[in-house]
């Protein structure tokens, strides 16, 4: 098969199709590039094809790269199948509606019997990929994406990748306008689009629920002039009534939700007190930035913000700041992970870091002191980001009942639809109340083990003496909410391709530690290949999770690969020092904070059947410079057979 696979990339490449080697996991199901960096390392160069699929990574399929590089955009129809959802009936449905016809249209048959076209991007533009942006079961794949294509076979259980009809790569045509407007539509157009299906594709019992929380959460659009009233009524009675709900049901419940949204307006802008009488309003709204922002730029300046002000590691200031992007995207998550800021004693800076994370997050409100009646109805109010400073006394200094049903809310708002039921009135009416919502926690100590098991423990230490660290101030505000508003215009732009994001985790973490971070991890990986890795490191020693040695080992080798390059031998201190100098690795915090040492090296490298060896190296007129080291020839093999 390989000599088969091999072929077929050379021949792709010499069409000008850049390519990746891509692998299939058969536990997840998820295809993975072999290399790192790939968006920017997939190549047409015919020595790199034949180094990466008849040497490097022979059992790997071939995907070629999707995006403004290649000018290729796939349009990815899913099978009932493969993946529960039946994207041919909304492929029948748009090419209804547009009058499409994709008879001619390279088309690739997947393992799982989908349907892959291939179209060529109008000359520049570009498309972003998403889910179901076309409808339920059609994917997109654009800017920063891949498609596999024929010969590849991962699983011999199943047929190969292969052309649909006569029509290749060569013959893709120009996207269809009609496609090309609908993939470019406003944002929040796109959550009417995306409101719509969930409401058409809502199982039976369902439907009222899927209708009246779509039409809650987007009236404040309508509000806004985001989206037009008479449009968002339209478009979602349409789509209740496909779904099979009546028409008079229908309108009753969207009207419901108006009143809902219009009470809560009259309080306030979205939902909080007019602020009077030195009254403060509930939250402060987060205007997104006016620029695109790059993902992998917000993050190193989210984390030299939170390590300006607060001696964490960093770890920890990955964590935080995951968490803090999370926090403009629990809408479309499947848990909200408790941010828990820990210490042994007071004055170890969990009340600085809560006051930096308040400027980041949005609708922050602080919770030093309050009721059980207040959390629940301002969470399902306002929806606000709930900061609880002082947590051991908020959590065990009130009487048990109090204490427990605390308790209770913040456990129930792990996950979405999280509710508690209460009675309001005067006759006792029993009401649901949503308590789904992203909190932080700051206490000395531990907390009960229900919450500790929905957290991501920050662990903070007291400041060595010498350590100096930057008092936060008013003046330091201003920074800290641009920063605040570029993270939330991230999130709007990123937020459909994280929708039914399911990144692939560190088999190290167990269920329920896998759920706590896999929010994060999705956006992790959104961003780069690069804050993935951190992210995952992030929650294996957050977790107090060593890494497997083996993944780590191989790691090792493929940068020293990098280190290495053409040179004939190298020292061991040198090789130490390149190594601990690479920000993207933990060689420089090694164990407890320390640098690898040329221990550590060796007891990995010996798996390998390495071992540093007395050297010379001395040039001309310096023949007595001799010391530890390595010659390249040690890790040829290794190199050929580990990457």
């Amino acid at each position: 098969m390989s000599r088969d696979v091999l072929a077929a990339a050379l021949d792709y490449a010499a069409a000008g199709f850049p390519l990746l080697p891509i692998s299939w996991n058969p536990k997840t199901g998820k295809k993975t590039p072999c290399i790192k960096d790939w968006p920017k390392l997939a190549s047409t160069d015919p020595d790199q094809i034949r180094h990466w699929f008849g040497e490097q990574f022979p059992h790997a399929g071939i995907a070629a790269l999707t995006g403004e590089r290649s000018g290729l955009v796939l349009i990815d129809v899913d099978s009932a199948e493969g993946h529960g959802v039946d994207g041919f009936k909304s492929l029948r449905d748009l090419k209804k509606k547009h009058g499409l016809n994709f008879d001619h249209v390279p088309c690739v048959v997947t393992q799982s019997n989908g349907h892959n076209y291939l179209f060529r991007l109008p000359p520049g533009r570009t498309v972003k990929s998403g889910t179901s942006v076309l409808g339920a079961g059609i994917d997109v794949k654009g800017s920063n994406g891949c498609c596999v294509l024929p010969p590849t076979r991962f699983d011999p259980k199943r047929p190969s990748y292969d052309w649909l009809n006569g029509y290749r790569l060569p013959d893709a045509p120009r996207l269809p306008p009609e496609i090309m407007a609908r993939l470019n539509r406003d944002k929040y157009q796109s959550l009417l689009d995306a409101a719509c299906e969930q409401i058409v594709n809502a199982p039976a019992g369902k439907r009222n629920d899927t209708l009246s929380l779509a039409a809650y959460n987007l009236i404040p659009h309508a509000f806004a002039a985001r989206l037009k009233d008479e449009e968002l009524r339209t478009r979602l009675t349409e789509a209740a009534l496909e779904a099979g709900l009546d028409r008079l049901e229908t309108e009753n419940t969207i009207d419901s939700a108006w009143r809902k949204r219009r009470q809560e307006r009259e309080r306030g802008k979205d939902g909080s007190k007019p602020a009077s009488g030195g009254e403060a309003p509930l939250y402060a709204e987060t205007e997104p930035a006016a620029e695109a922002v790059d993902g992998a730029a917000l993050l190193d300046e989210m984390t030299r913000a939170i390590l300006t002000y607060v001696d964490l590691t960093e770890h920890e200031a990955t964590a935080v700041a995951f968490w803090v992007m999370h926090t403009h995207l629990t809408d479309v998550a499947e848990h909200s992970p408790r941010l828990h800021l820990t210490s042994p004693v007071k004055r170890c800076g969990k009340t600085v870091l809560l006051n930096v994370i308040k400027l980041l997050v949005p609708k922050p409100q602080t919770m030093e002191n309050t009721s059980v009646a207040a959390l629940f109805r301002l969470i399902a109010l306002a929806q606000p980001t709930i900061l609880i400073d002082e947590a051991d006394s908020f959590l065990s200094g009130r009487d048990h009942a109090d204490r427990d049903d605390l308790r209770g809310i913040l456990n129930a708002g792990h996950r979405p639809g999280g509710c508690v039921l209460r009675t309001t009135g005067d006759e006792h009416t029993v009401a649901k109340f949503p308590v789904y919502g992203a909190v932080a926690i700051a206490g000395i100590g531990h907390l009960p083990p229900t919450l500790t098991d929905r957290s991501i423990a920050v662990r903070l230490q007291r400041k060595r003496k010498g350590t100096a660290k930057a008092r936060l101030r008013e003046r330091h505000a201003g920074d800290l909410r641009t920063c605040a508003a570029r993270a939330a215009r991230w999130a709007a732009d990123n937020r459909e391709a994280l929708i039914d994001a399911d990144p692939e985790l560190p088999a190290a973490l167990d269920d329920r530690t896998a759920d706590n971070w896999r929010p994060l991890i999705a956006i992790a990986e959104n961003v780069s290949t690069g804050w993935k890795q951190k992210a995952e490191r992030a929650a294996l020693a957050l977790s107090n999770i060593e890494p497997d040695e083996e993944d780590t080992a191989v790691t090792l080798l493929g940068d020293i690969r990098e280190i290495v390059g053409m040179h004939d031998r190298i020292k061991t201190s040198v090789l130490l020092a390149a190594l601990h100098e690479r920000p993207d690795r933990d060689w420089g915090e090694w164990r407890h904070g320390k640098p690898m040492s040329e221990h550590a090296l060796g007891r990995l490298l010996r798996r390998f059947g390495i071992h540093a060896q007395r050297l010379d190296f001395g040039g001309p007129g310096n023949d007595r410079d001799q010391a530890r080291g390595f010659k390249r020839e040690h890790f040829e093999e290794a190199f050929g057979r580990y990457l």
